[in-house]
């Protein structure tokens, strides 16, 4: 029997902070506080699941997209966070049957601080380098880094089909957790730099800039579009385009601080 967890604010001791624990493994019937949207939604299904009694699984076809979302995983503390899952794409006309390559399309696991977003892409099932046509459930782990220190995440799966298919896409076994931080790691994140103004123009200033050692900037899809390693009183950017970015701040300590800024 798969167990069920959700531990997102734990103390344990002067030696951690607080971090996000979670696992689900639709055991249950419903949904398990997981969200559906787009087209061919997620329901749960006790047909070949990977595991157990029951997985979520979509009807997802003809280059349609269909949303998974979990629930608030609450407690962040700023560490890398471990995300692994099982899945199979099959074919709607005989789920005994992988689909071909073309027909998986694309899945993409994204993560965000709000459940609106925005939803930054942080690795994507697509192609023969990271799918191999089956029947059964493989798994996959990735690690998501540059996550603010507190507050609450949100992972989705993002399933894109292929422009002719007709698919079955399952996914089981969820489990996401975060990196504990022993208590002189943890104090070391809550350095809260300032980045201002917000939104800017061209142009921004950092407090504390001294301690800062280089900035990462991403746009909501996670791409890296800028790298600043000379930080001064002032750190031009004007070659970005108007919108939303994530900027992380690595600190000459070690530690990181990721913003999200708006460029008008």
């Amino acid at each position: 029997m798969k167990k069920i967890l959700l531990a997102g604010m734990m103390a344990l001791g002067v030696a951690t902070s607080a971090q996000i624990s979670y696992n689900y493994g639709w055991e249950p019937t419903g949904l398990g506080s997981w969200t559906i949207s787009g087209s061919g939604l997620f329901d749960r299904s006790t047909t070949t699941p990977c595991a157990g009694s029951g997985s979520i699984r979509a009807n997802n076809y003809y280059a349609s997209t269909s949303y998974l979302t979990s629930p608030a995983l609450l407690g962040t503390n700023g560490g890398d966070l471990s995300v692994s899952f099982s899945y199979k794409v099959t074919k709607y006309s005989d789920n005994s049957t992988g689909a071909t390559l073309a027909d998986v399309g694309a899945i993409r696991v994204q993560y965000a601080t709000s459940a609106s977003g925005p939803w930054i892409t942080t690795y994507t099932i697509q192609g023969s380098g990271t799918h191999t046509v089956s029947a059964s459930c493989a798994a996959k782990s990735i690690n998501i880094s540059g996550l603010p220190t507190s507050g609450n995440v949100y992972v989705r799966f993002a399933v894109t089909a292929g422009s002719s298919a007709d698919n079955y896409v399952y996914f089981d076994d969820i489990s996401v957790t975060q990196a504990t931080l022993a208590t002189f790691e943890a104090s070391k994140t809550k350095n809260n730099t300032k980045v201002y103004p917000n939104p800017f123009t061209d142009t921004i200033a950092i407090s504390n800039g001294a301690d800062v050692k280089s900035i990462l900037v991403a746009d909501v899809s996670g791409r890296i579009v800028k790298t600043v390693n000379e930080i001064g009183t002032a750190v031009h950017l004007e070659d970005l385009k108007s919108g939303i970015y994530f900027m992380t701040l690595m600190m000459k300590d070690g530690s990181k601080q990721t913003i999200k800024m708006v460029k008008k």
